[in-house]
């Protein structure tokens, strides 16, 4: 545990506060995304999106910007071989590079916008990262976290991989390679079929999560319909009461990646024709 720098109680009240700092934490599949889209249109924050670098560089393909490659296999090392291994973050040189260009980000967005209110989605599973990212954040810093059960994210990420597939062009054994191949070599790609025995058999990107009290709240997922009010609620926002537009919130994330796509592939021809 760090020094709980920049940790809001659940009495804190947000009401009055300008150019608030929010970061969703959790589970694949909870929701991150989507919950950061929301707040975005129903309350006014700007999102960055944590898992940018992630595909504007795909190791798999060795396509997109060659300035991320490094930096995304550490981060890849560090995620698949420690955090999901339940062995913690594993060496600093892994994990801080990534997470220092998403702090950049935020640096960079709060300086051009300081009122801004702010919401960061990235699963930082280990409370090392999240205190080392409160370091490197000169203002108050509060993390809400949104998880899963085991059956809730099988079902998810097979819909997920899906909607991945047909936004980045690619064949569904390609998505396979890219995110079952490299954990799990000797598990043969059976068809589409395949995508929710494979969760429902190895749930381990739910491992490593560390919960602790330097989350203003964390959230079951289960009944996804509640979660807009839990996270309102937790960050002290008015209710939104007006209809939720479940599918144009989705249909943000939808466009992001096809617009990663389009980006990794303009970058990997720079790249090329240089």
């Amino acid at each position: 545990p760090g020094s709980g720098r920049g940790i809001l109680s659940k009495s804190h009240s947000f009401a009055d506060m300008p150019g608030r700092l929010v970061w969703i934490n959790g589970h694949p599949t909870a929701g991150k995304t989507w919950i950061a889209d929301y707040l975005v249109k129903y309350h006014g924050f700007q999102h960055i999106d944590g898992d940018e670098e992630l595909h504007l560089y795909q190791s798999d393909k060795d396509e997109g910007d060659i300035e991320l490659k490094g930096i995304v296999a550490g981060f890849q090392e560090y995620f698949v071989n420690y955090v999901m291994e339940g062995k913690g973050a594993g060496p600093d040189e892994n994990w801080q590079p990534f997470h220092d260009r998403v702090i950049q980000r935020v640096l960079a967005l709060r300086k051009t916008s300081p009122d801004a209110n702010i919401v960061v989605g990235l699963a930082t599973y280990p409370r090392v990262v999240r205190d080392y990212i409160r370091s490197k954040i000169d203002e108050a810093l509060t993390f809400a976290a949104l998880t899963v059960s085991a059956e809730e994210y099988a079902i998810t990420a097979a819909a997920r991989i899906a909607k991945f597939r047909e936004a980045q062009n690619l064949t569904d054994e390609e998505v396979w390679k890219m995110f079952v191949t490299p954990k799990h070599p000797d598990v043969p790609y059976t068809g589409k079929d395949g995508w929710v025995n494979h969760y429902m058999e190895h749930p381990s990107s739910l491992m490593g999560f560390e919960v602790s009290d330097d989350h203003i709240a964390v959230i079951s997922t289960k009944k996804r319909e509640q979660v807009p009010r839990e996270v309102e609620e937790a960050l002290n926002l008015a209710p939104y009461s007006g209809p939720v537009d479940v599918e144009a919130i989705s249909q943000v994330n939808y466009d992001r990646f096809k617009a990663y796509a389009e980006e990794r592939k303009l970058r990997h021809e720079l790249r090329s024709s240089a």
